[in-house]
């Protein structure tokens, strides 16, 4: 799975090569079939079952939004999706109608970049060993913002400028996922899985907001996402500033 991200859009342009573009479709469906008898063939791992009814359950999710050591996280960690989700919904539009780069190019270009998505996580345990987690998150956040402003300075210049400015916001996102999930759900003792749905959901939900404002048909699509890293780069730093030192003490975050 780790590696899907750039593998997918190499193997995305070949089979292009020799088929339509709903070939492609039919090899997902066919791969999504395998996943789905793998799924069949697991057994349930959860021992103890709870028979709180669905309206408790998703009451549940309300008591966890209570929490204010975790509901303040929200504002300033969850909004990060939006860069993921952006440049998935724009990069074709900028790099092959934009820039003219043919679809075996386009998918080189963003394999390149899924491939910092990969380095993130080992990017973050080797700077885990030297720095404060807190300070990590602050740096990450922070270059989120000058990522943005990279964009709209430069990204203009070519698809290469376009691509080395987008890569620092990409890689960020992805130093920043294994903190924030740490730092988190670290604030609950009790329902985990209602925390981490309500943080995933606010991540994706917030993606998928970026996904639309960018699909609009807007002179400049390479300003625009230059505008939306900055300004989910700035308020998320600042939200971030304003309560990180609340955790601190906590758990020896």
């Amino acid at each position: 799975m780790a590696f899907g991200p750039i593998l997918a859009p190499i193997a995305g342009a070949v089979l292009l090569q020799y088929m339509a573009w709903r070939g492609i479709f039919y090899i997902l469906g066919a791969l999504g079939a395998v996943a789905l008898l793998g799924c069949l063939a697991m057994e349930e791992s959860l021992k103890e079952k709870s028979n709180r009814r669905i309206l408790a359950t998703l009451g549940q999710l309300w008591v966890v939004l209570k929490n204010r050591r975790y509901s303040r996280l929200l504002p300033s960690l969850s909004p990060l999706g939006m860069i993921i989700f952006v440049w998935v919904g724009i990069s074709s539009y900028i790099l092959i109608d934009g820039f003219g780069l043919s679809q075996g190019e386009f998918s080189l270009f963003f394999a390149c970049n899924a491939a910092f998505l990969l380095i993130g996580p080992f990017l973050y345990l080797f700077l885990a060993k030297r720095f404060d987690r807190l300070k990590i998150v602050t740096f990450s956040l922070a270059t989120i913002l000058l990522s943005g402003a990279l964009v709209i300075l430069f990204g203009n210049l070519g698809p290469v400028p376009f691509l080395l400015s987008v890569i620092p916001a990409t890689l960020s996102v992805s130093v920043t996922r294994t903190p924030s999930l740490d730092i988190i759900m670290s604030q609950m003792d009790t329902d985990a899985g209602s925390a981490s749905s309500i943080f995933n959901f606010f991540f994706m939900a917030v993606g998928t907001l970026g996904m639309m404002i960018v699909s609009i048909e807007w002179e400049n699509r390479i300003l625009i996402a230059g505008l939306i890293f900055a300004i989910v780069g700035a308020t998320s730093l600042g939200s971030w500033l304003a309560v990180y030192k609340n955790y601190a003490s906590k758990d020896g975050i």
